[in-house]
């Protein structure tokens, strides 16, 4: 761990004059990423990904052999589980194009998972041109693949009935503002309070 701290903060000091405050704390709070995860030599650069879940905090590594990680951060207690997102990009791995895990772990009550980064854009970045298919057709063709991966050898239940009607009501108990907020989200014109 030491030496990767060193080598971040070498490459802090070498870098910070190209970030702002802002992005070199967001890089400090990097330390906190266990050593194990991530084996390379220099860390050149880490960008926060502002899109995805609001519990989990998003980044890209890029290293010196320009090699590029996605690494995912959240804390145990909150909502949903890493370990379980490593499990299921395990199993589709030579199924259907995903990332690659390299690493997960549990350390001081955060979980962090590490993988493979894919070149890309999110749907609502998606800029067609002239010749290129439609976004609707690029998600249908995502859709039926996912939807043709044989699940004969899946062991993932945590979909069955019983399992999502105890999740929502996890979610009521636990989460309820957040539960409140979605639904007014989802149907504006039933505002729900607290």
């Amino acid at each position: 761990m030491k030496l990767f701290i060193e080598s971040v903060n070498k490459t802090l000091l070498e870098i910070t004059p190209r970030y702002t405050n802002e992005e070199y704390k967001m890089m400090n709070n990097l330390f906190s990423i266990p050593s194990k995860l991530v084996s390379h030599s220099e860390l050149l650069k880490t960008t926060i990904i502002e899109k995805g879940r609001h519990y989990q905090s998003l980044y890209i590594l890029e290293f010196d052999n320009s090699v590029k990680y996605v690494l995912k951060e959240k804390n145990v207690k909150d909502s949903g589980s890493l370990m379980d997102e490593a499990d299921r990009l395990k199993w589709v791995n030579d199924v259907i194009p995903s990332p690659k895990v390299i690493s997960y772990q549990v350390e001081n009550g955060k979980e962090y998972l590490v993988m493979t980064y894919i070149e890309g854009c999110t749907a609502e970045e998606y800029q067609q041109e002239e010749g290129d298919k439609s976004l609707g057709y690029i998600l249908g063709e995502g859709l039926r693949t996912i939807h043709n991966v044989p699940i004969d050898n899946c062991f993932f239940n945590d979909f069955l009935p019983e399992k999502l009607i105890d999740m929502v009501k996890n979610n009521i108990n636990e989460r309820k503002h957040e539960v409140i907020e979605a639904i007014n989200n989802s149907f504006p014109t039933i505002l729900l309070s607290n």
